[in-house]
C-alpha cells in the first residue's frame, strides 16, 4: 500500500518536473527561512542568561532633560552611583562599575613583548559575584579586590604566557595617564557571544587613580547592581 503510493507520488513529480520543482525548492527555502529565523531569536533571547542572577541584575542608565523633554538616555552613569546606591537604597544588595574609563586600547607588556590591546575595562570585586563568567584561574572573591590586579581571558593568557601559568606575573599597562604594572590575580574564559559584555583585560577599580573612583560629573561606567 505504502510502496503503490509513493509510486503514484514518483509519477505525478516526474510528469511535471517544472511545476515539482517549484513547489519543492519554495518549500526547502520556506523550512530553511523558519530555521534561520527561530535560530536568530532563540540567540537573541538567549543574551545574558548565562548568569544565574540575569533576572535581578541591572544596568543604571543616566537621562538627561529640559523640562519634560528628554534630551539624552545613556547606558552609563556617573562612577559614583554605584556606592552611593548601596549605601543610600535598601535594596541594593551589590554592584559593580565596569568601564573603559581611561582608554579602551592601551600598549600592554610583558618582558620584551610590548602589543597594543583594545578591550581593557576596569571593574570592582562584584563584577565576579554578580556575573558569572567562568574563572579559569584565581580566586572570584580576591582577583579584582586591590589595587594593580588584572583578570585576563585565555587567549590574551597564551598570547604572553604561552605555556607558563600567568597567575602571579606582571603585564605592564601604558596609557594616557602613565603606566601602572598589574599582578595577573585570575584567567577567565572568554566572554560568550550571546553576552553583551565583552573584555579581554578587566584591572580592577581600584588601580584607578583616586579621583576617578567616585567621580560624578563624567558618566563613563556601566553600572550593574
Amino acid at each position: 500500500m505504502i510502496q503503490n503510493y509513493w509510486n503514484s507520488v514518483w509519477r505525478n513529480l516526474m510528469k511535471r518536473k517544472g511545476f515539482s520543482f517549484i513547489n519543492i525548492f519554495g518549500l526547502a527555502v520556506g523550512m530553511a527561512s523558519a530555521l534561520l529565523i527561530f535560530t536568530y531569536v532563540a540567540f537573541e533571547f538567549s543574551f545574558d542568561k548565562m548568569h544565574s542572577k540575569s533576572e535581578r541584575i541591572y544596568r543604571v542608565q543616566s537621562t538627561f532633560h529640559e523640562g519634560e523633554v528628554l534630551t539624552d538616555d545613556w547606558a552609563t552613569s556617573s562612577f559614583g552611583y554605584g556606592s552611593a546606591m548601596q549605601e543610600n537604597l535598601a535594596g541594593i544588595e551589590d554592584y559593580t562599575r565596569v568601564g573603559c574609563i581611561i582608554q579602551p586600547e592601551q600598549l600592554v607588556k610583558y618582558g620584551e613583548l610590548c602589543l597594543r590591546e583594545n578591550g581593557i575595562a576596569y571593574a570592582d570585586p562584584g563584577f565576579f559575584r554578580l556575573f558569572d563568567f567562568e574563572l579559569l584561574k584565581g580566586d572570584r572573591a580576591s582577583c579584582l579586590s586591590m589595587p594593580c590586579q588584572v583578570v585576563i581571558t585565555e587567549r590574551i593568557a597564551r598570547k604572553y604566557f604561552r605555556d607558563e601559568d600567568p597567575v602571579g606575573k606582571i603585564l605592564i599597562f601604558n596609557s594616557n595617564m602613565g603606566k601602572v604594572s598589574c599582578e595577573v590575580t585570575g584567567v577567565m574564559k572568554e566572554m560568550p557571544s550571546n553576552s553583551h559584555i565583552h573584555y579581554n583585560f578587566l584591572l580592577s577599580y581600584a588601580t584607578l587613580p583616586k579621583w576617578v573612583q567616585e567621580y560624578w560629573y563624567k558618566h563613563e561606567a556601566y553600572t550593574y547592581v
